[in-house]
């Protein structure tokens, strides 16, 4: 499509655009534009509609006017885009543009274009809560706690490799974030016939434990939560032993966690939310029972009402002592009781439906992968849509809020 034959459309884009994205905005959640992206739209944009060949669409749509004599203006007839309303004959050398003749438009028109872009650049740069989405909710954090140890990194671990793993930990070491902290490595290791002490001296691992193989990793963070409570770090990084995208991970963990600020920082993929009462995912993942608003309830308190929860994948987080203790211990064992007990409402059939589900491998755990958020006091949705890819791993303009719930009130 030649340019001339496009300048109609291009006008009508930019209003469109503006209506898609405000709706888009307020009737789900925003679609984050950076302003580079804006810029260059909006540069593209001028140069097509301030074109030379705009006015040859003008007098071309003249010439084919039988009703238009060559000094009088043009009226539009009904095949004619609207857009060309009451164009005047322009004087040769003048170019005619799109914004030069935007004066015939209704006074209405041209300030309600006005209007929905500036709504669309305020619901898309402002952190104010749309109309229709769930307010973030002020967690409760127990200030009191006075931690014994600055950083802990708490491994689930059953067959791999000790080579690998090896890896993890002193690319973990190499972040200044880390090192500087002195963490303590803390091995759970869910093989019945691995040796316990050789592991501990291959890993350098501050303590190594063997527990039954149940539940995955996330009876295993259950279990350091209730069993560590009063011997929490400032902060745990929870993760598998096979860390999950290690290339994305290391660069996550480097530019966002930050020791003074961070609460809650998934290490995984970020931008799904679900439904507190009807809660599944794209990858065939679905909760029937209530545990998503029972927790929500819960851990946040204060008669917050759950709409919608933010998803955490991959089983692998950092999370501050402050928040983990700010939720009721209670909760944290009830979760792990329903993880490891076989007798539990997790591992029943009302609950599995006919789904695949072991003592080793429950669906339940896959429900527990998901509920971090939810648990530690994260579901702040303005992360569905700030926090970048795990592989572009930064957005132009962006700030370590994007991908994270702070304990502190500085943003």
């Amino acid at each position: 499509m030649s340019t001339t034959s496009s300048m109609p459309t291009v006008a009508c884009n930019i209003v469109l655009a503006a209506l898609v994205s405000c709706a888009s905005s307020l009737l789900s959640r925003r679609a984050y534009n950076s302003p580079f992206q804006l810029l260059a739209y909006f540069i593209a944009t001028y140069f097509l509609l301030t074109s030379s060949e705009w006015q040859e669409l003008v007098f071309a749509l003249r010439r084919r006017s039988k009703f238009a004599p060559q000094d009088q203006p043009t009226f539009r007839s009904n095949s004619e885009p609207s857009i060309l309303l009451d164009i005047q004959k322009t004087p040769p050398g003048t170019q005619a543009t799109f914004f030069s003749q935007s004066q015939y438009l209704p006074t209405a028109v041209r300030l309600s274009i006005y209007f929905v872009w500036i709504l669309f650049l305020v619901l898309n740069y402002s952190m104010v809560p749309l109309v229709l989405s769930q307010a973030p909710v002020t967690p409760q954090l127990d200030v009191a706690y006075s931690p014994p140890a600055q950083l802990d990194i708490v491994f689930s671990m059953y067959k791999e490799s000790t080579s690998s793993l090896n890896s993890v930990i002193a690319s973990l070491r190499s972040i200044p974030s880390i090192s500087n902290a002195e963490p303590r490595i803390i091995i759970y290791n869910k093989d019945p016939s691995a040796d316990t002490l050789a592991l501990q001296q291959t890993l350098n691992a501050s303590r190594v434990e063997h527990v039954p193989n149940v539940g995955r990793e996330g009876e295993t963070y259950l279990r350091h939560i209730t069993h560590s409570w009063n011997d929490l770090a400032k902060h745990t990084i929870f993760l598998q032993a096979d860390v999950h995208n290690i290339r994305e991970f290391i660069p996550r963990v480097r530019d966002y966690f930050d020791p003074s600020l961070t609460g809650m920082l998934s290490l995984g993929f970020s931008g799904n939310v679900c439904d507190c009462h009807h809660c599944t995912d794209r990858f065939g993942w679905r909760e029937y029972s209530n545990i998503f608003h029972s927790v929500y309830d819960d851990a946040y308190g204060n008669g917050t009402q759950c709409k919608q929860v933010l998803l955490s994948y991959k089983g692998q987080f950092i999370a501050s002592a402050r928040r983990i203790r700010g939720v009721r211990k209670r909760l944290y064992e009830e979760l792990h009781h329903a993880m490891a007990d076989e007798d539990s409402w997790a591992h029943q059939p009302e609950y599995v439906r006919g789904r695949k589900d072991s003592m080793d491998a429950p669906y339940f755990g896959y429900t527990m992968e998901r509920l971090w958020s939810t648990l530690l006091q994260c579901s702040d949705l303005e992360i569905a849509w700030r926090c970048p890819t795990l592989l572009s791993g930064g957005r132009t303009l962006g700030s370590k809020a994007d991908c994270q719930c702070f304990d502190s009130v500085e943003q």
